[in-house]
């Protein structure tokens, strides 16, 4: 991946997750909120705590993204007390 693709992907990934957490936090603001840029930014994962807790990845599938392939998704999950709870593989 060129420079202009990656800061492309970057800024996509930002204006996404940007878009997603911003309702999120609409919706449910005395939640905590962990996003992948977020946390790419800062270069440390922060405390998981028992507060309800939603994850977001933006853009699940870069490369392919990058290369026009329609095989990309976006990726939310919530703990509750350090557990998911949505979001899980294989949850039903």
């Amino acid at each position: 991946m060129n420079k202009s693709q990656r800061d492309f992907v970057t800024d996509t990934d930002e204006k996404c997750e940007g878009i997603i957490l911003d309702a999120l936090k609409k919706k449910y603001p005395t939640h905590k909120f962990i996003g992948e840029e977020e946390t790419a930014k800062a270069g440390a994962l922060p405390d998981l705590t028992d507060e309800p807790t939603w994850f977001c990845d933006p853009l699940d599938g870069t490369t392919n993204f990058v290369h026009g392939f329609p095989f990309v998704c976006v990726s939310i999950g919530l703990t509750l007390k350090k557990q998911p709870v949505l979001g899980k593989p294989g949850l039903s």
